[in-house]
């Protein structure tokens, strides 16, 4: 079993959360979905004595990645993202999608990541779970019985289907996929949108209907 470490960062106005896991062996760590405040982010690596080597992108909506050309300027670090997002994103579909953030520069080294990839922090190995649903492309991280679910799973929801990209169908499909995971599993949402910051996946089945009616 890994020896991590997850930070939930609470930013912005629409009540993101974007999380820091760090490898407490090593000091390495990765950040998921850098938004709104990048300094914020940044000082809590700094402060806890970390060293930032990867970020993951759940999805790319603009509310989940909008501070991630200043983060990747003050670290030149790869970004991972599944690939049916990064193609989501590209040409006629990104001017159709006005949540879609701007493209990302071309200087930054992207990693198309793949349905059960496993990303190494430090000594800790996270996977890559295809949840798509939200958007074609979500993708959440499992590191041991925690999972950073994005804006597939809330605490006491699921992200919504409507915008371009996203699919009911789909969406069942990846939570029936989460509830199949361990039951002591903890779910750390995409935002503060419900009861508690975090919860369990056995919780969320007997409280969440998203989760529920998808058992």
């Amino acid at each position: 079993m890994s020896d991590i470490t997850i930070k939930q960062v609470s930013v912005g106005p629409m009540e993101n959360y974007t999380y820091v896991i760090a490898d407490n062996a090593t000091g390495d760590c990765a950040v998921v979905d850098p938004c709104w405040d990048a300094d914020q982010i940044l000082k809590t690596i700094t402060d806890n004595h970390w060293q930032l080597k990867k970020i993951l992108l759940t999805h790319m909506h603009y509310d989940h990645i909008n501070a991630l050309e200043n983060v990747v300027a003050q670290t030149q670090i790869a970004v991972y993202v599944h690939e049916a997002e990064f193609a989501h994103v590209q040409g006629d579909n990104a001017s159709a999608d006005p949540t879609i953030s701007p493209p990302i520069p071309d200087s930054v080294q992207i990693h198309l990541s793949t349905d059960g990839e496993c990303i190494a922090i430090g000594n800790s190995n996270c996977q890559c779970l295809h949840t798509p649903g939200h958007t074609p492309g979500s993708q959440c991280f499992l590191i041991d019985k925690n999972i950073i679910t994005g804006d597939t799973v809330f605490i006491d929801a699921c992200g919504r289907t409507d915008l371009p990209g996203g699919s009911p169908d789909q969406m069942n499909t990846s939570l029936h996929r989460i509830t199949q995971l361990n039951p002591d599993t903890i779910i750390y949402p995409g935002h503060a949108y419900g009861r508690f910051n975090t919860s369990t996946i056995a919780e969320q089945c007997e409280n969440n209907p998203y989760l529920a009616q998808n058992r």
